[in-house]
């Protein structure tokens, strides 16, 4: 059992190129909330232009969790790599940081 907050913020590091696999995968476990934070951007290519969209951080989410009760679950998640963690406890990240990202508009947030 972990000395976390019940409900904690948590940095997800995704294997790479999967965070669409780990995301999928992740709403599946059930009572979670992720930001995935994407931003759209213009390409230049040899012709013409193009939009895409991309992560604004490759290979790193955030999920909100129980995570005395799914922490197992995470780490076992396909497309996930590892929770950011200090001394092998997953850093909580800050309901500051969340809001600030949401408040950019850059990601919906993914509520059970």
């Amino acid at each position: 059992m972990t000395d976390q907050p019940a409900l904690a913020w948590f940095c997800v590091k995704a294997k790479p190129r999967q965070e669409a696999v780990a995301v999928r995968n992740l709403r599946a476990l059930g009572p979670v909330e992720l930001v995935f934070p994407r931003i759209r951007r213009t390409r230049r290519g040899h012709e013409k232009n193009r939009e895409v969209v991309e992560p604004l951080f490759p290979g790193y989410l955030f999920l909100r969790y129980d995570a005395a009760e799914l922490i197992g679950s995470v780490r076992s998640t396909r497309g996930v790599l590892h929770l950011v963690a200090k001394n092998g406890q997953p850093v909580e990240v800050d309901v500051k940081v969340i809001n600030e990202l949401l408040a950019l508009g850059l990601t919906p947030s993914s509520r059970p």
